[in-house]
């Protein structure tokens, strides 16, 4: 039996166990499954009705599309995968109801964009156009985009049921201030990290590749890269890391921007050895270490991997953009200091997650005359006035690595 007709006769199976509420366990990460021989006197049903097959109906919604990119997965915990599809820029997502391909909806008209610009404040960089992956929660209905307008970043949390996705958490960083919202408005940063972490987000993944076919798609559901080699590949002059996105492309990696090792190293170092440096360090709480570069006057380029592409998350440079990383209250985080200047000292702390994407930031402040501060000086902390006292526990609370 060829290749086809196996694919075909598979997700028949996956049918037939989704409409008799059959539950799969597999991880995300295991292999896709392996094709069995169907038994004597098996046919191919016809392409219709109940019979239909998901791979006929996925097949059908991409090939309307004429052009794209397309991935298979798990959003919720039943056996059949659901269809995403990258094309002009935005996500969709469908489902299969057990006769045919239904787009999953979304509320209040919000566009699921794969392209966008960065925070403003991570930095000087704010400007650079970036490239939004699809992230999920496999087989858990969690999912993050990245929606609103193209120039302004805005992130929705949302949760999936029975082919609709509903709002529940929000952020951005309008004003250049870190706001987040739930679904009655806006809620404090705390608030807002602490129900990531207690409603599962903090467990999000990457949708790491998209192909051509759908067949393709579902043969290499279960392919993972390692990304430690993908870093090494790096280092080592094999491959490149993306350092931005020049064009909206159906195929992304041929819009990514990207630089080789040597190339960025000559950079941050001006060409001279004694700024060199490197560190394999987890600064984004996904069990992985990510690589950082050090640079002169205290530069330091981040870098993560998703799949097996390289891409710079942040570069910190100069005596007002001091960074280094941290644990603080149980999580790594990366700080930027502005600490040498007298009048003033400045504390950026921003919390990145297994995706490269910022899921917490907040300014930690005093301001004064003289050689120090003291009691009577301004004190803030995530936009509102603190006390000495307070502004001191908090700064103690950040943990050098």
């Amino acid at each position: 039996m060829n290749k086809k007709h196996c694919i075909r006769y598979m997700l028949c199976v996956l049918v037939g166990a989704m409409l008799c509420a059959c539950q799969r366990t597999t991880s995300e990460k295991a292999p896709a499954p392996e094709m069995m021989e169907p038994q004597s006197g098996w046919e191919e049903p016809a392409a219709s009705g109940s019979e239909t097959t998901v791979l006929d109906e996925f097949n059908q919604v991409f090939a309307g599309m004429q052009g794209g990119r397309v991935a298979l997965i798990y959003l919720d915990d039943d056996s059949v995968p659901e269809l995403l599809i990258l094309k002009d820029g935005e996500y969709q997502v469908y489902f299969f109801d057990g006769f045919e391909a239904k787009r999953i909806l979304l509320p209040n008209e919000i566009k699921v964009n794969a392209y966008g610009t960065r925070y403003a404040i991570e930095g000087t960089e704010g400007s650079e156009m970036t490239f939004y992956w699809f992230e999920y929660v496999p087989r858990k209905g969690l999912v993050r985009i990245h929606g609103g307008e193209r120039e302004k970043r805005r992130d929705y949390y949302l949760t999936y049921e029975d082919g609709v996705l509903n709002v529940e958490l929000e952020a951005d960083d309008a004003g250049y201030t870190w706001n987040t919202y739930d679904a009655e408005g806006e809620i404090t940063n705390e608030e807002f990290s602490d129900r990531l972490a207690k409603l599962g987000y903090d467990s999000l993944i990457c949708c790491a590749y998209l192909y051509g076919d759908v067949e393709t798609a579902y043969e290499n559901m279960g392919y993972t890269a390692d990304a430690h080699k993908a870093l090494e590949d790096f280092v080592s002059g094999k491959t490149d890391a993306v350092e931005s996105v020049e064009s909206i492309c159906e195929s992304p990696e041929q819009g990514f921007a990207g630089r080789n090792f040597a190339a960025i190293n000559e950079e941050v170092t001006a060409g001279e050895p004694w700024w060199e440096g490197m560190e394999y360090v987890d600064f984004d709480n996904d069990g992985e270490d990510e690589l950082i570069i050090y640079g002169y006057a205290g530069t330091r380029l981040y870098f993560d991997v998703v799949g097996d592409t390289v891409y710079k998350v942040l570069k910190t440079g100069s005596t007002t953009n001091v960074s280094y990383v941290a644990e603080m209250d149980g999580k790594r985080v990366v700080v930027r200091t502005d600490l040498t200047h007298g009048g003033r000292k400045y504390y950026w702390v921003m919390t990145y997650d297994g995706c490269g994407c910022l899921t917490d930031w907040f300014e930690l402040s005093a301001k004064y005359e003289g050689e120090d501060y003291g009691a009577g000086d301004r004190y803030e902390y995530r936009d509102r006035a603190i006390s000495m006292e307070e502004f001191e526990a908090i700064r103690d609370k950040i943990r050098s690595l």
